[in-house]
């Protein structure tokens, strides 16, 4: 079957149920209670993660514009074993087509960083020995996602609760010239876009707008499906996942927790982690996980 043919009859199928919660339920839990929990210190403030597909590598980003590559000890532990810094914030992070790193981030502190000054997409080699500035100036940059063609997406917000505006914005990539364009403002009027994660599993783009839901990206129309809105008035949309069943994961910074939504059942479950903070990233490792 082609594929848009696939994504239009998810898409179909999804919009009867778009945005809206049947079976809500809160599970919560204490640390003792998650199964083979690791933590690893020396992060300030965690932002989000990607899972290197090739290796067992980690890269997380956070919020004192460091980038960590982390592995495993011989014990088995997780270690950071090298560090890169670029700026005062580091948010979204992914691996482009080319094989390098792309991460969004800023040099400036978060008052510039929302402001006229804004932030940058950063080229980094896997290593973390190098990195170079590409694009820079958009106010409150933050996810950043790739397409199974190789084109680069992020978004950018305001992080208002009460008047939240922002903007998603593609990179093409070249696959002649194995390098990426400059970037074009694909979607304007969105409501402090935020996370940003391509699924295999829906063939579709996804994006989370950071006070009220998230959406599937048609990228060929510029325009959103509606998945899940928010349930109570105050509700955060932050990093979002898919797991190999097609439940949306999601990490909630206004409660604090992870919700994950199967929207065949029309089911939303809330995790609450008794000790976890506030949750930032909700990555898995791969779609078939």
């Amino acid at each position: 079957m082609n594929k848009s043919i696939i994504i239009l009859a998810v898409a179909i199928l999804l919009m009867g149920c778009s945005g809206t919660v049947e079976i809500s339920e809160t599970r919560k839990l204490t640390l003792n209670e998650v199964s083979s929990l690791r933590f690893l210190k020396g992060m300030q403030g965690a932002e989000n993660i990607y899972l290197d597909k090739s290796s067992p590598s980690i890269y997380v980003t956070d919020l004192s514009g460091t980038l960590y590559l982390i592995g495993e000890s011989v014990d088995g532990n997780l270690m950071i074993s090298k560090t890169m810094n670029f700026g005062k914030l580091a948010t979204g992070i992914i691996e482009g087509k080319d094989g390098f790193l792309y991460a969004c981030g800023s040099k400036y502190h978060e008052k510039e960083y929302l402001s006229g000054k804004g932030g940058s997409v950063f080229k980094i080699d896997k290593e973390l020995n190098n990195y170079e500035t590409l694009y820079s100036g958009y106010k409150g940059i933050n996810g950043i996602a790739t397409d199974p063609e190789g084109h680069l997406y992020f978004t950018t917000g305001n992080l208002k609760i009460l008047s939240p505006k922002g903007s998603l914005y593609k990179v093409p990539f070249d696959s002649l010239q194995n390098s990426y364009g400059k970037p074009i403002k694909i979607m304007d009027d969105l409501g402090s876009a935020n996370g940003l994660y391509y699924s295999d599993f829906y063939h579709s783009l996804i994006m989370t707008e950071t006070f009220s839901k998230v959406s599937f990206v048609n990228t060929t129309s510029n325009s959103i499906i509606p998945l899940l809105d928010k349930t109570k008035l105050v509700e955060g949309f932050d990093d979002v996942a898919v797991d190999s069943k097609g439940r949306i994961w999601v990490a909630e910074p206004v409660g604090g927790f992870i919700k994950a939504f199967d929207p065949l059942e029309k089911k939303l479950i809330r995790f609450h982690i008794e000790g976890l903070g506030v949750a930032s990233s909700c990555r898995v490792r791969i779609d078939n996980n």
